[in-house]
């Protein structure tokens, strides 16, 4: 009886001291800050025990090999994870992804990525990135080839999933554009340029001639004259946070509705829950909406009857403002903390959005906006 408590002591003590996963990778970063690499080592290899592909363990290990200058250690770990791993893409992926410790050629990263089609011709991620580093080598060879590859695993993409068709028609058009393929121009031209609530084009910020630009890539953007935000990169990240929340707010998609008159002013703030309103105004009626939610749920929603004085007020502020003629994004810094303001206006099928960190030129009308709802909004937090 004695032994048997002993050794249901002896497990329950081992079973107590195991870390956690989390609790591995926080030692690995405490490892990595203050280079214990002895310390890093032995629990990065206890992490890939446990999961075999994180990426915490894998980036300590390559860290400790990349500071000691074990760079053969480097492509020994992929050899090993690769070879014990045999029909799963992920040890290919995360070999692209952790790149720059083995200092991969962008060549060489499409050799490993096209191991991994050969594997699974249907993946998402192998399909994209084959089509963006080869799009990423057109840009700088003009290589009739490669701009064909690229069309190939991009054009893949539209045929997977919908919504890739308008996040992808720009590049589709600039590469067939460089083939003279009018066929395929045609073809893309057509595809839709909305893949959530807004059109992803305005708000690439694309320079005027990048159908032709055969050295612009329209995924980052690199003219030095375009100092705001631009490309489809960073375009189709905003609109997918934006998009999520008018999602969360069972607000409708108003770019592309039946012709009517609507404003709908977005306020994304930092500190306090998001806030949606909304004027619809359908023959002689004009309604505002007004919602307050989180990533989950609404929190409130009201609504009431405007007055016709009260939506000449809104017209008067959209004329005065030459909205429709207001770019979409504007250069200038973007702060960590804040808010992003969006103001959409259809009137007639004409749509136009405007989209500003901190309000900007169309804070005052916003502003107005919120004046005619019932919300009680301190003026600290009016950022």
């Amino acid at each position: 009886m004695k032994i048997f408590f002993l050794i249901i002591f002896f497990i329950f003590s081992i079973s107590s001291y195991a870390q956690t996963i989390e609790e591995l990778e926080s030692n690995i970063g405490s490892s990595v800050l203050y280079e214990d690499w002895n310390t890093l080592k032995v629990k990065a290899l206890e992490l890939l025990e446990m999961d075999k592909f994180n990426k915490t363990a894998i980036d300590g290990l390559l860290t400790l090999y990349y500071e000691e200058d074990l760079y053969d250690s480097i492509s020994f770990f992929w050899v090993t994870m690769i070879d014990k791993n045999p029909e799963n893409i992920t040890p290919y992926l995360l070999r692209v992804e952790f790149s720059n410790y083995e200092g991969l050629t962008t060549s060489e990263k499409i050799t490993y990525l096209k191991l991994a089609y050969s594997l699974d011709k249907t993946n998402e991620e192998v399909n994209y990135l084959l089509g963006l580093l080869s799009y990423d080598y057109f840009i700088d060879s003009n290589s009739i080839d490669r701009a064909t590859i690229s069309i190939k695993f991009l054009s893949n993409l539209c045929q997977m999933e919908g919504w890739y068709k308008g996040f992808l028609k720009t590049p589709l058009i600039q590469l067939s554009n460089y083939l003279n393929d009018s066929i395929n121009q045609t073809k893309y031209s057509h595809y839709p340029d909305r893949n959530s609530y807004f059109p992803l084009l305005p708000f690439a910020n694309l320079k005027e001639d990048w159908e032709t630009d055969y050295g612009y890539n329209v995924f980052y953007g690199n003219d030095l004259e375009l100092l705001s935000r631009s490309g489809i990169e960073d375009a189709q990240s905003s609109l997918k946070w934006y998009s999520k929340y008018l999602s969360t707010l069972k607000e409708p998609i108003i770019y592309d509705t039946i012709p009517k008159t609507i404003y709908r002013f977005t306020w994304l703030r930092s500190f306090n829950h998001p806030i949606v309103i909304r004027v619809e105004t359908n023959t002689d009626v004009s309604i505002i909406y007004w919602k307050m939610g989180n990533e989950e749920k609404i929190i409130k929603s009201k609504s009431r009857k405007l007055s016709s004085e009260e939506l000449e007020i809104i017209k008067e502020n959209i004329e005065s403002l030459d909205f429709f003629n207001v770019p979409t994004t504007a250069d200038g810094l973007i702060g960590i903390d804040g808010a992003r303001w969006i103001l959409e206006v259809l009137i007639d099928g004409e749509y136009h959005v405007v989209d500003r960190w901190s309000g900007g030129a169309i804070k005052p009308l916003c502003l107005e906006l919120l004046n005619l709802t019932k919300l009680k909004i301190k003026n600290v937090d009016l950022y």
